[in-house]
């Protein structure tokens, strides 16, 4: 029989259940070139926890949470009048001095097309051109020593011709724009507030209007007309420039043959 060499003294049993708790070390598997084996070396900071894995999960949620607002949410919109005093200032002194060398939109709207001005410059110009057309009103009856009374279907008539302008023309633009598939093509959003922008310089004449002349107020008028058309022409040209010239020529006369039309409206309404 062979002599394993056990003592029986030396077998002991040990008290497990008090031992301390022991901590494993992270293996480290490294990579050696030399030898062509293939490791990975796990560290600490490799390591996931639960609360790495709960943030990263409450991440991935936020990620997805934030995707664009709909068309009928406010904060669709709130970007749109996103703009500050200096910016509407500028837009607006850029529109009563037409340039061939800078486009407007170009130089002036991209890429933060807004709504702001538009929709203040078009109710201030509405209560404009209706009380200042009721004030000249009234000098003239006073004048003719006739009775007087204030015209409420001004402000109706000229929130109606304001409103429809900047909504028909600026989508008409636009649907020609798409259907002539152009080079250059511009935004709904840009052309209501170019379209908005332009008629500012209107609101200083309704002012000019209540003098009793009657060649300073079509002086006026052709003025402004001719500065917010020249605009219009600088800005949308280059739309257009591709096209045949009788295309572009015609194009461009359209907007301004309604550009006039709206002028026109403005003197009878006054």
């Amino acid at each position: 029989m062979t002599d394993t060499g056990l003592n029986p003294e030396d077998l002991q049993f040990g008290n497990y259940s008090e031992s301390e708790p022991t901590t494993t070390t992270p293996a480290k598997i490294s990579a050696n070139s030399h030898s062509g084996g293939v490791g990975v070396d796990v560290s600490d900071d490799d390591n996931f926890s639960d609360t790495d894995d709960r943030a990263g999960l409450l991440d991935d949620k936020a990620s997805r949470g934030r995707s664009a607002p709909g068309f009928w949410t406010f904060e669709y919109y709130q970007s749109f009048f996103d703009v500050d005093t200096d910016m509407v200032f500028s837009r607006i002194q850029a529109s009563l001095i037409p340039s061939t060398s800078r486009n407007y939109i170009k130089s002036y709207i991209r890429p933060n097309p807004d709504l702001y001005g538009p929709f203040w410059i078009a109710a201030t110009l509405i209560f404009a051109i209706a009380v200042n057309g009721n004030i000249a009103s009234y000098f003239e009856d006073r004048e003719k020593e006739q009775k007087w009374a204030y015209d409420l279907d001004k402000i109706s008539v000229a929130g109606s011709l304001i409103t429809g302008y900047l909504t028909v023309v600026p989508t008409l633009l636009w649907l020609i724009i798409r259907w002539r598939r152009s080079l250059t093509p511009f935004s709904l959003l840009e052309i209501v507030c170019v379209y908005g922008y332009i008629l500012a310089i209107f609101v200083p004449a309704s002012v000019v209007w209540l003098l009793p002349l009657t060649w300073l107020q079509i002086t006026t008028a052709v003025v402004c007309f001719a500065v917010s058309s020249a605009v219009i022409c600088t800005t949308f040209w280059p739309a257009f420039e591709e096209e045949d010239r009788l295309i572009s020529v015609g194009i461009m006369a359209l907007l301004v043959a309604l550009h006039a039309l709206l002028v026109t409206c403005f003197m009878i309404i006054h």
